[in-house]
């Protein structure tokens, strides 16, 4: 099942993310911890936000990742979650 989530925010142009988190941040296939997690990011890799959902103050960003197949390895990361950042806007 695919299921597609719209960019809530307007944004017209794709923004650069710096991951800022120094744990681990879990990769999740939705915009929120309802969804799985299918793979982590470190501390300072740096990827490319084609969506932003807001849900009152938290923050997601959808982010493709490098991908050995055909398949698709977009996945979302928490930005401001909880009054926490995790990644940001560089």
């Amino acid at each position: 099942m695919v299921t597609s989530y719209v960019d809530n925010t307007g944004i017209k142009d794709p923004v650069p993310i710096e991951i800022v988190r120094s744990n681990p941040l879990d990769v999740y296939r939705g915009p929120g911890v309802n969804h799985s997690a299918f793979t982590r990011v470190s501390a300072g890799q740096r990827f490319t936000a084609f969506a932003v959902n807001l849900e009152n103050e938290d923050i997601w960003y959808r982010i493709d990742l490098p991908c050995k197949n055909a398949n698709s390895c977009a996945g979302w990361i928490k930005g401001y979650v909880d009054g926490v950042r995790y990644s940001s806007i560089k």
